[in-house]
């Protein structure tokens, strides 16, 4: 396999459900990180996932030496409106902070939740103030929140992705963009990134 100019590594629980499966399918990619979001269907992020079973898993990477390049949280994700309960993404940001300073990893994808049946200018003002919110958490924590180019308003366009970051206005905050999320959204992929 030709090597890359710079690391690879891919969401783990796309090649498997398990951590083993995960693995094996990096190792046979010649990859060295991972990048984890579920361990049979459960969030990593979370306490869905026990410590205990954390800590197995992290035993697994370590002794086939993988790192985790980033976390793919459920950190205002599709499956969580604006109007929802708040608490609940700062409960997974306080349980995966001490696993990503485990894992002496750096990054963790969030999105800015669905929009649910409030007006545009609300999502995006209430968007902002939580991620100012979990941004502090960020920096304490030695972490970079990464707003992935997915759901919520930051991710409806390129415009909207620049104006939530400035608007945001962390230094513990930055954009991801995922080359695959302009497609699944039907938009056109250099327009956004530009």
């Amino acid at each position: 396999m030709p090597t890359s100019p710079f690391p690879l590594s891919g969401l783990a629980d796309e090649a498997a459900d398990d951590i083993d499966g995960q693995i094996a399918a990096h190792k046979a990619l010649g990859w060295t990180a991972i990048e984890l979001r579920l361990l049979h269907g459960r969030q990593f992020s979370g306490p869905a996932v026990t410590d205990d079973e954390f800590k197995a898993v992290v035993d697994k990477l370590e002794a086939a030496g993988m790192r985790v390049s980033s976390y793919a949280s459920a950190i205002g994700n599709w499956s969580r409106p604006i109007t929802g309960d708040f608490a609940t993404d700062l409960a997974d940001l306080k349980v995966l902070i001490p696993r990503m300073q485990r894992t002496r990893t750096k990054f963790v994808r969030t999105m800015s939740w669905v929009r649910g049946d409030v007006s545009e200018d609300l999502w995006r003002d209430e968007g902002v103030r939580r991620y100012q919110e979990m941004a502090k958490l960020a920096a304490d924590g030695g972490i970079m929140l990464l707003h992935e180019n997915c759901e919520g308003w930051g991710g409806l366009s390129g415009t909207h992705a620049r104006r939530f970051i400035e608007s945001v206005d962390h230094p513990n905050v930055r954009y991801l963009f995922d080359i695959g999320n302009t497609v699944s959204y039907g938009q056109e992929t250099m327009p956004f990134y530009r």
